[in-house]
C-alpha cells in the first residue's frame, strides 16, 4: 500500500513540476546549491541561512546528474511523494484507513498545485520528511524505547540540518510525549520504586525539560512580530506544557517509569545532537566552524528582519469554519436520532450553509467553488485548519482514553504552528499542512456516527467526500488550468529542461541568457534586479559570490541598511565590481531595484556613470562598462 501510494502521489506531483519559474527566492536557493555542486563550501564561500545538508544533497544531485533545474525538481517530487506517504502512515496510526486516505489525498492535492513554492527545493520540504519519520519512529517502536527514542532523536537532528528550527521544535515535541507518557498512573506494569532521591532529580530534570521548552519557544517567537501574533502560536504549546509541568508538579506518575524516561530524553538528545556535531567537525576541519555558526546559529539569523503576520480574522473564514463545524458535529450524531430529528437535523444544517454562502458570495456556491483558487475563501479555510485541528484534539489527549500515539502527533503539531512566525502567509501555512493532517484525520474519524448499513453511514461518507472534493478543487483546477494559459512559442531554458512559464519575465529572461550565450565564457556576472535565478540559468557565478546573500536580503528588504553595509559596505562593494568589471542585468523599474539604491547609493551611481545598456528585453536590461 505504502509503494502504491508513493507512486500514485508521484505520478500527480510530476504533473506539476515543470510549471512556473522565480527568480529571487527560488534563485537564492537554486544558485548556491549549484555552486556547491561546483565544489564550494556553504558558509565559507557564501553566505546563506539554511543548514548546510539542504546544499549538500542537491549539490550532489547537480554533480551526477548535471546542471539542470529538471534534476532538482524530479528529486523533490520523489520527497513531497515520501512526504505523501508519510502523513497517510502517520494518520493510519491515530485514525482508520479511510481518514487517513482522506489527509492523504489532501497533502497530495494541495502540494501538487503547480505554484514555485512547490518547485522549489526549500528546507522545509526534506526537514518535513525526516520528522514526520521520526515521529513514526517514536511511535511505531515503542516496545523498545531506547531505540525509537534515538532513532527518532537521529531522524529530528537530520532534520535541523536542514532547517535548524524545524528539527529542534519536533525534538521539544517528542521530549514533551515522552513526559506525558510517563504521567499516567498505571501506564505500564509495576516496576521496583527507585529511592526518593533518585526520583526527586528525575523529576527536576523533567521539570528543567518543559521549563526549557517553553523558553525556547517564547525566545523564538519574540524575535520580532507583535504580541498577538505570538500569543495565537504560542498558546496551543503552552498550555500543554502548563498541563505537563502541573501534572509534573501533583501527579503521583510511576517513579520508575519516571526514571527510564530520563535515560529516553538522553538518548533523544544524543541522537538529536550527532548529525549536527558531524557538521560541526566537518566545518572545523576546513577552517569554517565560525562561518557555519555565524550563518546558521548566531550572526546571520539575527540581522535578517522579516515577519508576515497571521491575517486578521474575518467574519468569512468564521462563517465557513463554523458552518463546516456545526455540520461535522451534526453528521456524528446522525445515526441515533428518529428520522422527524434527522430531517430538523438537515434543514438546520442546510441552513448554516446557506448563512455562509450569503455571508461570503452572494452568487451562490457554484461561484463560490468556481471562484479562482487564488481568491477563493477556500484557501482562507487553510489558515483556521491548523489550529481548529490542534484545539480539537487537545482535551482528547489530556482528558480522553489514554492514547500515545495520538498525543505523539498532538505536541509535533502543536510546536509546529510556531513555525509559522515570522512567516504567516498562506504560501508556510500550505508548506506546513502535513505537521496538522493526521490530527485532522483523527478528529475526520470521529464523525460517522451511525452503524454500518444505516443511512447515517452513507450521509456521513456523502459529507465527507463533498468536503474533501470542495477543499482539493481550487488546486486542481490550478493544475488542469496551468498549461492551457501558457503562451504559444514559448520556450526553456538549456539548465531548465521542460520547465516553462506564463509570465512575460520568462519570455523576457529567455532573451537575456541568450544573449550571456554569446558572450566569452569566463566573463562574471552580477545582477542587480536581485533574480539569483540568472546565475544559474546562465551558468556564470557572481561577481559578488561571498556576499551575493546580503543582496538578495536587501532587495527583500529583510535587513537593516547599516547591517548590510556592515557586511558588504558601500564603497567595497563598487570596488569590487569597478575591479571585475562584470556584465550586469538590471531591472531599472522594480522595487528591489530601488531598494538597492537605497542601501548602495554610491555602487548605484559609480554603475550609472561607468556602465551603457547593451541589450533591452522586455523589464531586463543588460549593462556592460563603457570603456576606460
Amino acid at each position: 500500500m505504502p509503494a502504491l501510494l508513493w507512486v500514485v502521489a508521484a505520478l500527480y506531483f510530476r504533473a506539476g513540476a515543470s510549471f512556473t519559474m522565480e527568480w529571487t527566492d527560488q534563485g537564492q536557493i537554486v544558485y548556491p546549491i549549484w555552486r556547491v555542486a561546483e565544489g564550494a563550501l556553504p558558509y565559507r564561500d557564501f553566505l546563506q541561512l539554511y543548514g548546510p545538508s539542504l546544499f549538500f544533497l542537491n549539490g550532489a544531485l547537480l554533480h551526477l546528474f548535471g546542471a539542470d533545474l529538471a534534476v532538482l525538481r524530479t528529486a523533490l517530487v520523489a520527497v513531497k511523494a515520501l512526504v505523501a506517504v508519510l502523513v497517510y502512515l502517520s494518520a493510519r496510526s491515530v485514525a482508520p484507513p479511510w481518514s487517513a486516505l482522506f489527509a492523504y489525498v489532501l497533502c497530495v492535492a494541495v502540494w501538487g498545485a503547480p505554484w514555485w513554492v512547490f518547485s522549489t527545493p526549500y528546507a522545509n520540504h526534506f526537514a518535513l520528511a525526516l520528522t514526520l519519520a521520526g515521529m513514526l519512529a517514536l511511535v511505531t517502536l515503542r516496545a523498545r524505547r531506547v531505540v525509537a527514542c534515538l532513532l527518532a532523536g537521529l531522524c529530528v537532528g537530520l532534520a535541523a540540518t536542514f532547517k535548524q528550527t524545524a528539527g529542534l521544535f519536533a525534538g521539544v515535541a517528542i521530549a514533551l510525549f515522552l513526559i506525558w507518557d510517563t504521567q499516567a498512573v498505571g501506564a505500564d506494569p509495576p516496576r521496583p520504586v527507585p529511592p526518593a532521591r533518585l526520583d526527586g532529580v528525575a523529576r527536576a530534570v523533567r521539570m528543567a525539560a518543559l521549563v526549557g521548552a517553553m523558553g525556547l519557544l517564547i525566545a523564538y517567537l519574540s524575535t520580532g512580530g507583535d504580541a498577538f501574533n505570538a500569543l495565537l502560536l504560542l498558546a496551543p504549546a503552552a498550555v500543554g506544557i502548563g498541563q505537563l509541568a502541573v501534572g509534573e508538579w501533583r501527579g503521583p506518575g510511576d517513579p520508575a517509569r519516571r526514571m527510564q524516561s530520563v535515560a529516553e530524553l538522553l538518548w533523544l538528545a544524543v541522537g538529536l545532537c550527532l548529525p549536527p556535531a558531524a557538521y560541526a567537525l566537518i566545518f572545523a576541519c576546513h577552517g569554517a566552524l565560525g562561518a557555519l555558526l555565524f550563518n546558521t546559529v548566531r550572526g546571520l539569523p539575527g540581522l535578517v528582519q522579516w515577519f508576515t503576520p497571521l491575517p486578521p480574522i474575518d467574519r468569512r473564514v468564521v462563517a465557513w469554519v463554523g458552518g463546516v463545524l456545526i455540520a461535522l458535529l451534526a453528521l456524528r450524531g446522525w445515526g441515533t436520532l428518529t428520522p422527524r430529528r434527522q430531517a430538523r437535523v438537515a434543514l438546520a444544517v442546510l441552513a448554516v450553509v446557506a448563512a455562509a454562502v450569503l455571508l461570503t458570495h452572494r452568487a451562490g456556491l457554484l461561484a463560490f467553488i468556481l471562484a479562482p483558487a487564488w481568491s477563493g475563501d477556500i484557501l482562507r479555510l487553510f489558515y483556521a485548519l491548523p489550529f481548529v485541528v490542534v484545539w480539537l484534539t487537545w482535551p482528547l489527549v489530556f482528558w480522553g482514553p489514554r492514547t500515545p500515539p495520538l498525543a505523539a502527533f498532538y505536541f509535533f503539531a502543536a510546536v509546529s504552528l510556531p513555525l509559522l512566525h515570522p512567516a504567516g502567509d498562506i504560501w508556510h501555512v500550505f508548506m506546513g499542512l502535513p505537521a496538522f493532517l493526521p490530527l485532522l484525520a483523527v478528529q475526520l474519524a470521529r464523525v460517522p456516527g451511525a452503524r454500518p448499513g444505516r443511512l447515517g453511514t452513507v450521509v456521513s461518507a456523502a459529507a465527507l467526500a463533498t468536503l474533501l472534493l470542495i477543499a482539493c478543487a481550487p488546486f486542481a483546477v490550478a493544475l488542469w488550468q496551468a498549461p492551457r494559459v501558457l503562451p504559444q512559442g514559448s520556450t526553456g531554458f538549456a539548465r531548465a529542461t521542460g520547465v516553462i512559464d506564463a509570465s512575460p519575465k520568462f519570455r523576457d529572461a529567455g532573451v537575456v541568457v541568450g544573449y550571456l550565450d554569446d558572450q566569452p565564457a569566463g566573463r562574471p556576472l552580477f545582477v542587480l534586479a536581485n533574480a539569483q535565478m540568472f546565475y544559474f540559468l546562465a551558468g556564470r557565478p557572481s561577481a559578488l559570490e561571498p556576499e551575493e546573500f546580503v543582496l538578495y536580503l536587501v532587495g527583500g528588504d529583510l535587513i537593516a541598511a547599516d547591517a548590510a553595509r556592515a557586511l558588504l559596505s558601500d564603497a567595497g562593494l563598487a570596488t569590487r565590481l569597478a575591479a571585475a568589471r562584470p556584465l550586469l542585468i538590471d531591472e531599472p523599474d522594480s522595487v528591489l531595484r530601488a531598494r538597492f539604491r537605497r542601501v548602495y547609493p554610491e555602487t548605484a551611481a559609480y554603475i550609472d556613470a561607468h556602465t551603457r545598456p547593451v541589450q533591452v528585453a522586455g523589464a531586463f536590461t543588460v549593462r556592460d562598462w563603457v570603456a576606460p
